[in-house]
């Protein structure tokens, strides 16, 4: 995980997270990484719009944000 957070940084991407926060709920957060340290890192949350600090042992898993597409309307 942490060489994929560390790849995402440098990618300077959004990351959609699957994280378990302090209260034991589950969430699903998009990122941008600022930095990567053992155990924690550091970025901006789209969700609450400021950086945050997450536990790198509490994401369960990291994926490229998907890209919202329109397609215009649909008949």
């Amino acid at each position: 995980m942490f060489h994929s957070l560390q790849t995402y940084m440098k990618l300077k991407e959004p990351v959609t997270v699957i994280y378990i926060g302090k209260n034991e709920e589950i969430t699903e957060r998009t990122i941008i990484v600022k930095s990567v340290s053992p155990g924690m890192i550091r970025a901006f949350c789209l969700k609450r719009q400021e950086i945050r600090t997450f536990r790198i042992d509490r994401i369960l898993a990291a994926v490229p944000a998907r890209k919202r597409r329109s397609y215009g309307r649909i008949s």
